[in-house]
């Protein structure tokens, strides 16, 4: 099916953006070794598609009152969790507990920096750049919930309440955009006048390498860790990296 799809504005209204205070507050990717290793290595952001998370049921979903009315057809023709991708971080004054558990406990790592320095970073990027915002927690059963229909971005970046704890931010690709930058990208002779609205994203979309210097402030080893492994990060970032600090949690003993 082929339907046609207007550029996307570049303001979301679901896009939720920090207070000029919050958007200094330290923002934290907690990761386990092996994702910290690739991101050191490669300098690239790793995006997941929404449909990949299988910890929640309703990710990228519509609320369920709002999905009934739908009536077995849902916006962008039901694809919006194959074509959106989600690099997921923290924004807590503190770090938390429950998260360093969830991503390897006695080997995880938390990337940190701020959400002004990742914006920044991303706005480095090639267009279509991916968007960054905070999640807003909703009542998934709650009849008063209504997502606009008109923002493709709005399932990412509402989550159900139980979730809240994650106090999560999130950079999203929007695989339509891309392909929309693509389509201007080509000669009037050869463009297409429609585009799939049922286009799936690949599982896994990487940003071009980074500078990390640019918004990393430091790397924190697990306060579960072990004294072996705090070494062990502290070598590799030597080795790959050595200009960012690596510290123990602030939670260590």
């Amino acid at each position: 099916m082929k339907v046609h799809v207007p550029a996307f504005p570049s303001v979301y209204p679901s896009l939720k953006q920090p207070s000029e205070e919050e958007a200094s507050v330290s923002l934290r990717r907690y990761m386990n070794f092996g994702a910290f290793a690739s991101f050191l290595q490669t300098r690239r952001l790793h995006f997941k598609r929404l449909d990949q998370y299988m910890d929640d049921w309703a990710e990228g979903e519509y609320p369920a009152p709002q999905t009934r009315s739908f009536k077995g057809r849902t916006p962008w023709d039901g694809s919006a969790r194959r074509s959106t991708l989600v690099n997921c971080w923290c924004l807590d004054l503190h770090e938390s507990n429950a998260m360093w558990k969830i991503y390897g406990d006695k080997q995880a790592v938390a990337v940190c920096t701020t959400f002004s320095k990742l914006r920044q970073a991303l706005m480095l990027l090639p267009q279509p750049q991916p968007h960054l915002g905070i999640v807003t927690y909703i009542n998934h059963r709650q009849d008063s919930v209504q997502l606009d229909l008109d923002d493709p971005i709005a399932p990412a970046m509402h989550k159900r309440i139980e979730f809240a704890f994650e106090r999560e931010v999130r950079a999203v690709k929007l695989w339509h955009e891309e392909l929309l930058h693509a389509r201007v990208a080509m000669p009037d002779d050869a463009r297409p006048s429609e585009i799939s609205a049922t286009v799936e994203a690949d599982t896994v979309w990487s940003t071009p390498p980074m500078n990390l210097l640019t918004f990393v402030d430091e790397f924190r080893t697990s306060p579960f860790a072990e004294g072996w492994f705090h070494q062990t990060v502290e070598d590799f970032v030597k080795a790959t990296c050595p200009q960012i600090p690596v510290l123990k949690s602030g939670m260590a003993k």
